[in-house]
């Protein structure tokens, strides 16, 4: 008698179990389709801006509710693969360091207002101790002067005086219109030859001073440009160099910061996590419905950390019972023994 209640017994759970299994499989039907439809239905009134309107905010919330229960992954894959970022030492979040908004309170870095002053300074620090002793001029430079200036003429002097360069000197003025009376008087004629000759060497010596001082200020000017280009060559190395070490600084600044904030942010959300997990992991539960051939029924809590019991009798055609004590482990499982 004893081994046919075992034997009953054991027929009751395989039927159980399988039960459990069947419902658990939900093969890809139409009624799968159909439920796909009527949650688009639901999304287009309850989830889409449009010209449709809740009527009751409750009401929404739960139909909101029950759409992301249908659609997730069941409580506890995903309270498993919570747990498992936490094996894993997950990175829920990360930021790059140049969207950092509070930059310039990070201490070490460097503002644009740092950066523009130093920079200015720089620019008064190289005219200070700009030494053009200490520049080598290329001779090159100089090779095409006389190419780029205006030069007065062998024979061409006088133009400098016509032109108001130079003034003559009053006792080298010759008339344009000599008299007679000079013409016929052989010494006012050897005197005015005499003091053409005087004159052309003057306006020769003048030629060759105009010419001398407009190619010493091309000169000077071509050394200028050329020692003008050498500083702003040295300023722009000089801010070039302190604006890389800057953009460096700010970066390995900011990379240092970014990397504590977001390590910050992730254990605040690994801690947030866990004690969410915990609670859904508490709260999540089940009731388990028993029933026997009399008709007579049980029930049984499923819960985590929650120890619940039951007693369930048996009965077999013959109206046999048996009583069996089961107990809840976990929130998926149960201890049954016989009574």
């Amino acid at each position: 008698m004893q081994f046919e209640k075992m034997k009953f017994l054991l027929l009751i759970l395989t039927g159980l179990l399988f039960s459990f299994q069947t419902a658990a499989q939900i093969p890809e039907s139409e009624e799968e389709e159909s439920l796909d439809l009527g949650i688009d239905i639901l999304k287009r009134y309850f989830y889409g801006n449009n010209n449709w309107y809740i009527t009751k905010p409750t009401v929404a919330k739960d139909v909101k509710g029950l759409i992301n229960f249908i659609e997730d992954e069941p409580i506890d894959s995903i309270i498993n693969n919570v747990y498992k970022t936490f094996s894993q030492n997950q990175t829920y979040v990360f930021r790059l360091p140049e969207d950092v908004e509070d930059s310039l309170l990070v201490p070490g870095y460097v503002s644009n207002e740092m950066v523009n002053e130093r920079i200015e300074q720089i620019g008064k620090d190289l005219e200070n101790n700009f030494d053009p002793d200490k520049i080598q001029i290329p001779v090159q430079i100089f090779n095409r002067t006389e190419e780029n200036v205006d030069l007065v003429a062998p024979g061409n002097g006088m133009l400098l005086f016509l032109n108001g360069t130079y003034n003559m000197p009053v006792d080298l003025e010759i008339p344009d219109v000599i008299p007679d009376s000079v013409l016929n008087s052989p010494v006012a004629f050897q005197q005015l030859v005499r003091i053409d000759s005087i004159r052309n060497v003057y306006v020769e010596q003048k030629r060759l001073q105009y010419n001398d001082s407009i190619i010493m200020a091309y000169n000077d000017s071509v050394k200028h440009d050329f020692l003008q280009q050498e500083l702003n060559k040295e300023y722009r190395y000089r801010v070039k160099r302190f604006t890389d070490s800057v953009k460096v600084n700010n970066f390995n600044v900011l990379r240092e910061y970014n990397e504590q904030v977001v390590n910050a942010v992730n254990d605040s959300i690994s801690a947030v996590l866990g004690s969410l997990a915990d609670y859904a992991d508490f709260i999540d539960s089940t009731r388990v419905w028993m029933y026997n051939l009399s008709g007579n029924s049980s029930n049984i809590r499923l819960k985590s950390g929650d120890e619940n019991f039951a007693r369930f009798w048996l009965k077999n055609v013959q109206n046999d019972s048996l009583s069996v004590l089961v107990r809840s482990v976990g929130k998926r499982g149960m201890y049954m023994l016989i009574d």
